[in-house]
């Protein structure tokens, strides 16, 4: 097919033209949420042939059928199959790579390598977790978001870029942890939780709201790839759409946000999870620093010894507590095990790591293309998991 042709009427947009049209080719996008917001962006990545990362975990239920776009025959699909079946015939040329997976437990790494990320979760703790993931790249975020309560047709984009100095996601919603530790019902997080997936309410709206959001949602984040978006990141647009209301707000960056806003620089280990051991890690690290070396989990525990407070029982798994299921800890007395005070570890030396040094990460628990930082006095390199 003649691309020229394909691409012509986009190329007309004063926005665009030939010169923006060569950039969005040659960008690479992530999709996290392929739901209402998310099945209705995806169309305008594939008509221009956007490369796009598409993560979601969940499967297409009759539920969604009605606000969703999803034909019935994609019924009990993972909804990334769905909508990249869907949507591939329109455009031989758009590169997807999909994957089935909860944006909370993939690595940090997962999105190295991409120009934007464009949000559309249904859950402030994943909303976090992304945000935290797009600070440590250097990635910007459109975020979208809808009343799910089906009270309203309220919804509203927001663009962080902390990387020059706007606000992150965590900024205007508070300063200390506190006010990040619950979601919308005001409880706070235990310390450790054994839950093998968090649930969140389903979201009630229309596909027309669904889809208002996301062609927002797309302009921002198309003007942001195409270098002319400096003054949408740090700013949020709310709008109703039953009232035909729309207000704009700048969101300040927040000095005492409990996040310190700072990329880091990766530096690859040319290995994967399954196939380099903590031991081997650790060699590595010294010879990159000239020292020997403790170890980081940025966003996860390690769970080196269980206690049951039933029988006083102990047990030492060696594994990221993300990994772990409720299951895991159940004790042959029938209580549940939890970890004991020393037994829950984000940092190690290779003196702590000693049981589990011949251990790959994966083993381990930890996923994919994950982040360890590795550290010697104040010299410190954040290595990535191919």
């Amino acid at each position: 097919m003649n691309n020229i042709n394909r691409y012509s009427r986009l190329q007309g947009v004063e926005l665009i033209g030939p010169e923006g049209m060569a950039r969005l080719r040659e960008a690479h996008v992530a999709v996290l949420g392929a739901g209402n917001i998310g099945g209705h962006l995806l169309p305008h990545l594939a008509m221009p042939g956007i490369e796009t990362t598409l993560i979601d975990r969940d499967m297409v239920s009759e539920e969604n059928l009605a606000t969703q776009m999803f034909a019935e025959d994609c019924l009990g699909m993972p909804k990334v199959v769905a909508r990249h079946m869907t949507l591939a015939p329109m455009n031989s040329d758009w590169r997807v790579h999909a994957m089935q997976a909860d944006v909370t437990r993939i690595g940090l790494g997962a999105l190295a390598g991409v120009h934007l990320i464009f949000c559309c979760l249904d859950s402030r703790s994943a909303r976090r977790a992304v945000n935290e993931m797009a600070m440590r790249l250097g990635v910007p975020v459109v975020d979208a978001a809808l009343d799910g309560s089906g009270r309203t047709f309220y919804a509203k984009v927001a663009a962080y870029d902390p990387s020059r100095g706007t606000s992150c996601y965590v900024c205007p919603n508070g300063a200390g942890p506190a006010a990040h530790a619950g979601e919308a019902d005001g409880q706070s997080c235990p310390a450790f939780s054994w839950d093998d997936q968090e649930t969140t309410p389903a979201t009630v709206a229309t596909s027309a709201l669904g889809a208002a959001v996301a062609a927002h949602q797309f302009v921002w984040g198309m003007k942001i790839l195409l270098g002319k978006g400096q003054d949408l990141v740090g700013n949020e647009v709310s709008f109703d759409l039953e009232l035909s209301r729309m207000t704009t707000q700048k969101l300040p960056a927040n000095p005492r946000c409990v996040l310190d806003h700072r990329a880091l620089p990766l530096t690859r280990l040319h290995r994967s999870a399954d196939d380099i051991t903590v031991g081997e890690t650790m060699e590595k690290a010294a010879h990159l620093l000239s020292a020997a070396p403790a170890l980081e989990l940025l966003r996860n525990s390690l769970v080196t010894e269980l206690r049951c407070p039933g029988c006083g029982a102990t047990r030492h798994p060696n594994r990221v507590l993300a990994a772990m299921k409720q299951s895991d800890a159940v004790c042959s007395c029938g209580s549940t095990a939890v970890p004991s005070a020393a037994g829950l570890r984000d940092r190690f030396s290779q003196e702590d790591a000693a049981d589990f040094l011949d251990k790959t990460w994966a083993e381990l628990g930890l996923p994919p293309r994950d982040v360890i930082t590795a550290s010697a006095g104040e010299k410190e390199v954040h290595l990535l998991l191919d």
